[in-house]
């Protein structure tokens, strides 16, 4: 497994892969993406402090909550040719499939991002 972040408004971001079912990432089954990175509420507006303190004091914000949307490319040990990848919505259904490119002998290469609209994703790996 390889992970590669692309340009973040913070530089960082983080990446949970959990295998639903399946031994593994390199065998069948569904691998749950989840992918993160700057999120705050609308209208929230941090404080400086000094000496490295912020406060949001009472200007939380409000709903919706504004997320960052990540650019990764993950790779799976694991041929592209029997990877579907799939952008879930907020109630994890499948609203739309991603293509899944090689990334070299027995590779899937999954390419995630903000044009996808989501935080989270679905990977099913058939035999």
């Amino acid at each position: 497994m390889e992970l590669s972040f692309g340009k973040l408004r913070m530089g960082w971001a983080t990446a949970t892969l959990t295998c639903l079912d399946g031994p593994g990432f390199g065998a069948p089954g569904r691998i749950l993406v989840a992918v993160t990175g700057l999120e705050r509420n609308t209208g929230a507006r941090l404080e400086e402090l000094g000496k490295g303190r912020i406060t949001l004091r009472d200007r939380w914000g409000k709903a919706p909550v504004l997320c960052e949307g990540v650019p990764l490319e993950a790779t799976l040990p694991y041929p592209a040719s029997r990877v579907r990848l799939f952008a879930l919505d907020e109630k994890g259904r499948k609203k739309e499939e991603i293509p899944v490119a090689a990334a070299g002998a027995g590779k899937a290469l999954l390419r995630l991002g903000p044009s996808h609209r989501t935080l989270w994703y679905l990977a099913v790996l058939s035999k």
